[in-house]
């Protein structure tokens, strides 16, 4: 009985210099790269740049550069680093070196104040693409955000507008986005809106015969905006948000 306690003692003595061993054997892990402080950060904006035409210089948006914001009410970073990714995070695209926030021409503040957001380059004109980003904060990196989605802006292209006098209705149609889960349509009597959603459809056209519970009025301007819906990691990303103008498009009923 005394030998088999002896034993496992023993035993155990020896199991405890083992883990210490391989304790020791193993790299010790950096916490900041294991993920410190967790961030969110979402889409603020597309980036502009400047183009040349006929002797002028004219501002446009490009959106193979986007802005990604992190709450700048909790956290005052000193500095930043995003890295691309396709659609479905699977294959990183591109990784920014450490980008100090001393330098003023990366950032922008979104326009409600909360948002400080990084400038992102590396986003494609005719394919979605997501980004995430960490903070630097008292020497310390947080952990990743999520993946955000960077959004092209030539989303819709072809958008084409057929009236039928007969039934008084007008077909919208566009071309198909790959990657996109489904399309929604918004319509508005105004230019501004307000805008309200009348279908949500994985297809590429809607026949619109009535709004907001009548029929289509004559001499009247209908202003519309296609909104594609894809989902970039785990998250449902909008292709447009719905307060933006920049590409509402019209008809008007004769």
């Amino acid at each position: 009985m005394m030998e088999t306690k002896r034993f496992g003692i023993r035993r155990y003595i020896a199991f405890l210099l083992a883990a210490v061993i391989m304790a020791a054997s193993i790299p010790v892990i950096n916490s900041e790269a294991a993920g410190g402080l967790a961030i969110k950060a979402k889409f603020i904006d597309w980036g502009l740049r400047e183009v040349a035409f006929r002797g002028e210089t004219y501002p446009t948006y490009d959106c193979a550069v986007s802005y990604i914001g992190v709450d700048m009410n909790k956290f005052h970073p000193t500095a930043f680093q995003y890295q691309v990714f396709t659609q479905d995070g699977s294959r990183l695209l591109r990784q920014s070196k450490e980008i100090p926030t001393s330098d003023k021409s990366k950032y922008i503040t979104s326009t409600d104040g909360q948002y400080l957001a990084v400038r992102v380059e590396g986003g494609r004109r005719t394919v979605l693409t997501s980004a995430r980003v960490r903070i630097r904060i008292n020497g310390k990196w947080s952990a990743w955000s999520g993946l955000v989605g960077l959004i092209p802006i030539h989303t819709f292209e072809n958008v084409k507008l057929s009236y039928n006098g007969k039934n008084n209705s007008e077909t919208i149609s566009w071309s198909k986005f790959s990657g996109m889960q489904d399309y929604e349509l918004y319509v508005s009597t105004s230019k501004t809106g307000p805008w309200k959603m009348v279908t949500r459809t994985v297809g590429t056209s809607y026949t619109l015969k009535s709004f907001n519970g009548k029929a289509l009025k004559k001499k009247t301007d209908y202003y519309f905006k296609v909104i594609g819906r894809a989902k970039v990691g785990n998250t449902m990303t909008k292709a447009k948000g719905d307060s933006d103008t920049w590409y509402t498009m019209s008809f008007y009923i004769e």
